[in-house]
């Protein structure tokens, strides 16, 4: 079930998921691992539920001190017997398998990119083939390797972005390769065709993206630290005070979003959106940074903060 949400989701294929029993973990345990890498961890109690606080309940209720994994909030380990008691207070329960399946399938879809090798990039391909074969055919090999269009598709992953409709993909590729066969230009293409499937993920059911933003200034000084590197990882170069800088505002500002029950979104400029998603996955690994352009124009956005920083004035 859980293989089949994550294709339908993320349009990838997860590989069979393998369980094992390892008398070396705690007996409450579990681990998983990706190519015998560890990805996560939590522990299930039998004979327990796990009850979470909406942030209304009517009666605080006594438990284990726990944290969702899969999400990290604060929540009670009870038994079973005490299910209905939590429930009529006003908490959220939830089976243990069901807590272990959340945080599978929230691992899986961070990881996703991990899991596409040249041949499930293949099998993908030959999928569509069947039904849109001029489309394929006109792009790989023809255009791109199998190999710059797996790199395309991993990097989407990486930041969650859907890649199930892989036709429109191929297809923004097909158009846009005349202008570059670098694949992350050619992600910031296939970014801005997919539309909808960037931002839907974000916004309130009232039709409103929360999110921060970076100061203009700011992001002229990201740019030109990105042109006098020495590499060529489109990486900011910015020294490490300034950096520690800016990541003090971001999680100020994410913090200002999960308080009130947003997730974390970031929108910038779409010179600078691929610079700062490689300069804050790795503090900020959950946080969307999406381009102004990449949203229709009829959408409101409410900012809660902006990102600047003293060297950059």
């Amino acid at each position: 079930m859980i293989r089949k949400q994550v294709a339908l989701e993320q349009g990838i294929i997860i590989p069979k998921i393998r369980i094992r029993d390892n008398i070396q973990q705690k007996p409450d345990e579990y681990v998983v691992k990706i190519r015998d890498n560890k990805i996560g961890s939590g522990e299930v109690k039998h004979g327990y539920v796990m009850a979470l606080n909406p942030g209304a309940v009517s009666k605080t209720i006594t438990g284990i001190e726990t944290v969702e994994p899969a999400f990290g909030l604060p929540a009670l380990w009870i038994p079973e017997a005490r299910r209905s008691e939590a429930e009529n207070a006003g908490y959220t329960v939830v089976e243990a398998a069901a807590v272990l399946a959340t945080h599978l399938k929230e691992l899986l879809k961070s990881h996703a990119h991990e899991l596409l090798g040249r041949q499930e990039t293949q099998k993908l391909l030959d999928t569509i083939k069947e039904e849109y074969p001029a489309v394929v055919e006109e792009v790989v090999p023809a255009q791109i390797t199998l190999g710059v269009l797996q790199k395309i598709l991993q990097n989407l992953l990486r930041e969650r972005v859907s890649i199930r409709d892989l036709v429109r993909i191929l297809e923004t590729i097909g158009d846009s390769v005349q202008y570059s066969k670098d694949p992350d230009v050619l992600t910031e293409y296939v970014r801005n065709a997919l539309g909808p499937a960037l931002h839907t993920p974000y916004v309130t059911e009232e039709g409103v993206l929360h999110a921060q933003t970076i100061d203009p200034e700011l992001e002229r000084m990201i740019i030109e630290s990105v042109r006098g590197g020495e590499n060529n990882l489109k990486i900011p170069n910015l020294p490490p005070d300034v950096l520690q800088s800016i990541y003090a505002e971001i999680k100020k500002n994410a913090d200002k979003l999960m308080e009130q029950g947003h997730p974390s979104v970031m929108v910038v400029s779409p010179s600078v959106r691929l610079y700062v998603r490689r300069m804050t996955e790795t503090v900020f690994p959950d946080m969307a940074v999406l381009a102004i352009t990449e949203l229709p124009t009829t959408l409101e956005i409410k900012i809660v903060g902006t990102v600047r920083v003293n060297h950059a004035n």
